[in-house]
């Protein structure tokens, strides 16, 4: 929407017309004060034309029309499908698993150094081995989804503490009622 200049204004008379400016441009009362210290006059060019953004946060902005059409297509982008974390985590428990009987007199300890992580948790994904063949296979064949998955990590990894397959099968069961 484009703004018009009727007349030449002075900036201390245009800068409380514009909310959102001072949010795109910063604080520019001290311009302000420059210029009116001048005794300059500041007016819009009506060839000049403004267009209005919604940010995430729900604030309203004076924008370039380049500009706020960017802004307002990253706004309606749509999620892309991910693979459920648990899958990427089985996959790396395979992994990391080779990767301690491939290379003679490595420890978990080591292994998680060399990784970076903490060894609890290479010890909590390493367990993800000891779900019954069914869950792995269950896990392996979830879908990617725009949303959470309703089973959590600390889901997955509590039914990978229980060493009786029985015992991990109602478990599993009492998740998906």
């Amino acid at each position: 929407m484009p703004l018009e200049a009727k007349s030449s204004i002075s900036v201390a008379e245009w800068l409380p017309r514009t909310n959102g400016l001072r949010t795109v441009l910063g604080d520019i009362r001290d311009l302000s004060d420059q210029l009116s210290d001048l005794n300059a006059s500041f007016g819009l060019i009506d060839e000049s034309s403004f267009s209005f953004a919604s940010t995430a946060r729900g604030r309203k902005c004076i924008l370039p029309p380049a500009v706020a059409s960017i802004i307002q297509n990253r706004l309606r982008r749509v999620k892309p499908l991910k693979v459920p974390p648990i899958q990427d985590l089985l996959k790396r428990a395979y992994l990391l698993k080779t990767r301690l009987t491939d290379e003679s007199g490595i420890t978990r300890s080591e292994l998680a150094r060399r990784l970076g992580l903490d060894p609890s948790r290479v010890t909590q994904i390493l367990n993800l081995l000891n779900l019954t063949p069914e869950i792995q296979k269950y896990i392996e064949g979830l879908q990617p989804t725009k949303h959470r998955s309703p089973v959590g990590d600390d889901d997955w990894m509590r039914l990978a503490r229980l060493r009786n397959p029985i015992q991990q099968n109602r478990e599993f069961q009492k998740l998906f009622p």
